[in-house]
């Protein structure tokens, strides 16, 4: 379990589950993560919630140095006084560093992309422009993160996580608010199975 504060565009939380799978097939280890990602201050202009099932996984690793690859596929619905939406995207990313028990630094590049997006027009907007439609929209884009994140763990169990980074649109263009992206996290591991462990270790 995993809980992020931080400003990506705008001040977010972003709560995190995730489970590890061993496996020995492709990739030693998958892990398997869900993310609600929520609105600091609740402001009606701001995304109202974004939920995000994501895959992560080792595609490289030799000694402590390794290569590892993300993909998620964020659901994100919001409303203004203009409309409301709902977009589906594609979020994949690489991160390459050095991890070792206890902790890690990595560089990480991520594209999100918006693949579709539904919108409803309030109705001071229909008050306003002559004909607008609800419907499904083309691709509006994306937004690509360069970020340095490091971690360390406090105990068996818990461990803290800083990520600091910048923001561009897919046009590497700055977004409109502030292009910066920052975090600080606590992450809280379960204990695993015995034989879960074993394997995990292994693979690290």
């Amino acid at each position: 379990m995993r809980a992020n504060i931080g400003w990506n565009s705008a001040p977010d939380l972003e709560l995190t589950y995730g489970r590890t799978i061993p496996t020995e097939r492709f990739v030693r280890r998958l892990d398997v993560e869900l993310g609600l990602t929520l609105p600091v201050f609740l402001v009606k202009d701001l995304d109202s919630f974004r939920l995000e099932p994501a895959v992560r996984a080792m595609l490289l690793q030799r000694g402590g140095w390794g290569l590892a690859g993300r993909l998620g596929l964020p659901l994100q619905a919001g409303d203004n006084q203009t409309f409301h939406f709902v977009s589906m995207g594609a979020h994949p990313g690489l991160a390459g560093g050095y991890w070792k028990r206890g902790g890690f630094i990595a560089l990480e590049v991520e594209y999100t992309a918006i693949l579709s997006t539904y919108i409803a027009a309030s109705d001071r907007a229909r008050a306003i422009y002559d004909g607008i439609r609800d419907g499904f929209y083309a691709p509006m884009g994306g937004y690509l993160d360069a970020n340095l994140a490091f971690a360390f763990s406090i105990g068996s169990s818990f461990e803290i996580g800083l990520r600091a980074g910048y923001r561009s649109t897919h046009g590497l263009q700055p977004p409109p608010l502030v292009p910066f992206r920052a975090e600080v996290g606590l992450s809280y591991a379960f204990p695993l199975e015995p034989e879960v462990a074993r394997v995990v270790d292994s693979a690290q």
